[in-house]
């Protein structure tokens, strides 16, 4: 139930985060956008580096096991310590860079958001 879950946070946060990226982050200051771009470049390096860090437990065919990959499900390791490895595997960790790149897109554009509203009450 966790994995599709977290697939649809995935793929909600990939469409806002690019929403967010090409509408409403431009209107951002020069600074808080490169802050925004180390970050989410940080994090995407991180989340592609340590896969193995971002896991949690999980059941699979074989009994318990580990689940590699936040937001995507990127592999399966149980108990025994046989991987699930597949065709799947790069470009799911792909997808996570991507998801973890725009996080940053989506926090400065809702911030922005939040910004203009606030200057229009004043």
């Amino acid at each position: 139930m966790l994995v599709p879950l977290l697939a649809a946070l995935g793929l909600i946060g990939i469409v806002a985060g690019a929403l967010a990226w090409r509408y409403a982050a431009p209107r951002a200051g020069r600074a808080a956008k490169g802050v925004a771009y180390a970050v989410g470049a940080a994090l995407a390096l991180g989340s592609w580096l340590a896969r193995e860090s971002l896991a949690y437990a999980g059941v699979g065919p074989n009994g318990p096991g580990t689940v590699i990959g936040v937001p995507f499900f990127v592999a399966f390791v149980d108990a025994s310590g046989k991987g699930g490895i597949s065709l799947l595997t790069a470009p799911l960790a792909l997808l996570n860079a991507v998801f973890w790149f725009l996080l940053p897109q989506l926090v400065l554009a809702l911030y922005g958001i939040l910004r203009s509203k606030e200057e229009a009450r004043i």
